[in-house]
């Protein structure tokens, strides 16, 4: 994907969410839902944004454009677990040649998240643990993967904003974490993404 066609994609992103917000406002003079009665339970939340990989990968690589899928349960309003999958293309950029070389890095894995609700925003931090891979051998020269060695146990936190609509199932926000894969050479990434959640 090209960094024109990311930018599309999160620009979409944003415009839906902030569609979806305005559509579910309630009519002026009319009753207002209650944040109690926003809805818990199974989650899912569809992100978009870019990855940066940090350190020595990233003297080596571009960042790239990343996708994500969480799936949760809101165990209390303020403390939910979820199972995510993640995705992001990058260009590597070793000393040539090879030239104009690409990969996919893919993360899995679960996590914690509490959050602090002030009215419809809520505040909220989170951390994971799961698997960090890569899909080829173009970072073999460089001594970060191996023939051998292309994943990773990994883990890592971060944190966001998530702004609720009237609609008592939907939401939308900002996110950012920090990974850490300590069998790739150390291997660290930060990802921000946009994101809509829908609660059942």
């Amino acid at each position: 994907m090209t960094p024109r066609a990311a930018q599309v994609s999160i620009t979409a992103l944003l415009l839906v969410s902030l569609a979806a917000s305005a559509a579910a406002e309630p009519p002026a003079g009319g009753p207002k839902l209650r944040t109690s009665h926003f809805a818990r339970g199974i989650f899912t939340e569809g992100h978009i944004g870019a990855t940066v990989f940090l350190g020595d990968t990233g003297k080596v690589t571009r960042p790239g454009p990343a996708f994500a899928l969480r799936l949760g349960y809101d165990l209390f309003s303020w403390l939910s677990l979820y199972a995510h999958a993640q995705g992001s293309f990058h260009e590597a950029t070793p000393p040539p040649p090879p030239e104009n070389q690409h990969f996919q890095s893919y993360v899995t894995g679960a996590g914690l998240r509490l959050q602090l609700s002030i009215g419809r925003l809520g505040i909220f931090a989170h951390g994971s643990s799961g698997l960090l891979f890569f899909s080829s051998n173009v970072l073999d020269r460089t001594g970060i993967t191996t023939p051998q060695v292309r994943s990773t146990f990994a883990f890592g936190g971060g944190g966001g904003l998530d702004w609720h609509t009237w609609n008592r199932h939907y939401s939308f926000g900002l996110t950012a974490d920090y990974l850490l894969g300590p069998s790739l050479a150390n291997t660290s990434a930060l990802t921000t993404t946009l994101y809509l959640r829908y609660a059942h």
